[in-house]
């Protein structure tokens, strides 16, 4: 990936996300982790990260390792119906971002929901009269 590459995703609470970077140890293509030892700085402070990745506010999201993965692979659990983002950052110091945009569980079942599923059964012109 280019150097500052950055994508959004919208997100409803209690859903997850798997996320992996692409590597390849024998012909060195993809990213790589940063090493555990080595904190990042997020927001100003440093932070410790799971295999490069760090979430922006942990009480929105979490991330944790996929242990079965021969990738880098993480899953990001949005807890809370807020914004959040997710970094990583790679062995070379490349940062990569996906910005959380959080979607409120919904049903369509009124007009502030986004009104029923096949139309909304609103009119907005007075009556002529």
């Amino acid at each position: 990936m280019p150097q500052g590459t950055s994508t959004t995703l919208a997100m409803s609470q209690g859903t997850y996300i798997d996320i992996s970077m692409p590597s390849d140890t024998d012909s060195g293509y993809g990213e790589f982790k940063r090493p555990e030892e080595d904190k990042v700085k997020v927001g100003g402070e440093k932070r410790d990260h799971i295999l490069g990745f760090v979430s922006e506010f942990e009480s929105v999201g979490t991330i944790e390792e996929l242990i079965d993965s021969p990738d880098i692979k993480v899953r990001y659990t949005h807890k809370d119906n807020k914004a959040n983002r997710i970094f990583f950052f790679s062995a070379d110091n490349d940062k990569h971002t996906i910005s959380i945009v959080s979607m409120p569980i919904h049903d369509h079942s009124s007009i502030f929901q986004g009104g029923p599923a096949h139309g909304t059964y609103s009119y907005d012109n007075p009556e002529e009269g």
